[in-house]
């Protein structure tokens, strides 16, 4: 049976786009934009189907998943290495010339989405099977690094919203030296994350916060920008009026 009352949030969001549409001036882009968003809808409605005729597809699915992701992060340290060893510079191993064939944005939500499933799993003792225990302790705090690596706003936000989230559910649930391990742990990713890309995420998140101020004082210059934060400003302050 499918929760429509979870569906119901998602079928909201796409009346939108379609309501949209009445004001577009360019429906070639607007059909298209109601075609990606589409899989909003239908991807969890055939979730729900496929988790009714066989229980264990979403944790298949997730294993399968998070192979593919450690694939992606392969090979995106693949790419950034020869645009290293063209350019020299360290802001290869950043942003889209990390991440291989996708927006950082998504490939970072991939990998908060990949750390908050098994990590919940952990939280609840779900993870018995001994070489899946050990693949996931390896492949979780390299999926970390990545995710921070690739110094995507919204990924890092994402990604500080899912340790914050864990690390609540493990001083609730485990005990003693267990909890102790975990967070001590988890701090020690979450620093060596920090390490690698902190000075490239205080400056993209700084330039957020600028732009943000921009619009909000009324700051004209804000609309000859080509700065990626910018431009967003001005498309969200445009579609508010």
């Amino acid at each position: 049976m499918v929760p429509w009352s979870v569906i119901a949030p998602l079928l909201l969001y796409y009346a939108l786009h379609l309501l949209g549409m009445a004001w577009t001036t360019d429906l070639d882009f607007g059909l298209f934009d109601l075609q990606i968003k589409a899989g909003l809808v239908l991807i969890p409605l055939c979730a729900f189907v496929l988790h009714a005729v066989d229980r264990s597809i979403l944790r298949r699915s997730m294993i399968a998943f998070t192979g593919g992701l450690l694939l992606a992060v392969l090979l995106g340290l693949v790419k950034a290495g020869g645009c290293y060893a063209e350019q020299g510079m360290m802001n290869c191993f950043s942003q889209s010339t990390l991440s291989y064939e996708v927006h950082p944005s998504y490939a970072a939500w991939y990998g908060c989405w990949v750390l908050a499933y098994w990590g919940i799993q952990f939280l609840h003792g779900r993870v018995e099977e001994g070489r899946l225990r050990t693949f996931l302790l390896v492949a979780l705090p390299v999926i970390v690094i990545f995710t921070a690596m690739l110094a995507s706003k919204s990924g890092i936000i994402s990604l500080a919203l899912v340790m914050v989230a864990l690390g609540s559910g493990a001083i609730l649930r485990l005990r003693g030296g267990r909890r102790l391990l975990v967070l001590a742990v988890g701090a020690t990713v979450a620093s060596a994350a920090v390490l690698f890309q902190g000075h490239l995420i205080t400056d993209r998140m700084m330039a957020a916060v600028e732009a943000v101020k921009q619009v909000s004082h009324g700051d004209g210059s804000i609309y000859t920008s080509s700065d990626g934060n910018a431009l967003r400003m001005v498309a969200w302050s445009c579609s508010v009026e």
